[in-house]
C-alpha cells in the first residue's frame, strides 16, 4: 500500500505508511484463517481456540477503528467484550492445564500391585506373608 500526501509532515507520512502495512498484514492473517481452516475437521479444543482468536481479532480491529476515528472505545461495549474474551481465553488455558497436569492412575500397574501384594490362601508358598523369627 503506497500512500501519497502532499504537504504532509514526513514523520506523519511514515506513521500512516506503517499503519497501512500493519492493516495489510492483519488482512493476510485473517484471510488465511478464513480460507485454510476446515472447521468441521477441528477438535473441540481447536474449535474453541479458533473462535476465540477470531472474536478477539475482530473486536481488536473494531477497537482500533474507533480509536482512529477519535472515539473512546473504553466507554463502549467493545471493552467489556474484549474483557469477556480474555476471561474465556484464561478459562480455556485452565481447562487445558487441568487436563495435562492432573495425575493419572496407571490402571495396569495398579492391578499388578494388587495382584502380587495380596495373600493367596491356596498358594502354599506364602512365606512372604508370614513372620519369620530368627533365633540365635
Amino acid at each position: 500500500m503506497y500512500l501519497h500526501f502532499k504537504g504532509m509532515d514526513p514523520g506523519f507520512q511514515h506513521i500512516i505508511t506503517k499503519i497501512g502495512a500493519a492493516i495489510e498484514s492483519v488482512q493476510k492473517v485473517l484471510n488465511s484463517c478464513f480460507e485454510d481452516v476446515d472447521y468441521d475437521q477441528l477438535s473441540t479444543e481447536n474449535k474453541v481456540r479458533y473462535d476465540l482468536f477470531l472474536a478477539y481479532s475482530v473486536n481488536s480491529l473494531l477497537w482500533m477503528h474507533l480509536r482512529m476515528n477519535g472515539q473512546d472505545p473504553s466507554q463502549s461495549i467493545i471493552r467489556t467484550e474484549l474483557n469477556r474474551i480474555k476471561e474465556l481465553m484464561a478459562e480455556l488455558q485452565r481447562v487445558i492445564d487441568r487436563k495435562t497436569i492432573m495425575p493419572r492412575v496407571d490402571q495396569d500397574a495398579a492391578k499388578r500391585f494388587v495382584k502380587h501384594g495380596l495373600w493367596d490362601p491356596n498358594n502354599s508358598d506364602n512365606r512372604s506373608n508370614k513372620h519369620i523369627r530368627f533365633e540365635e
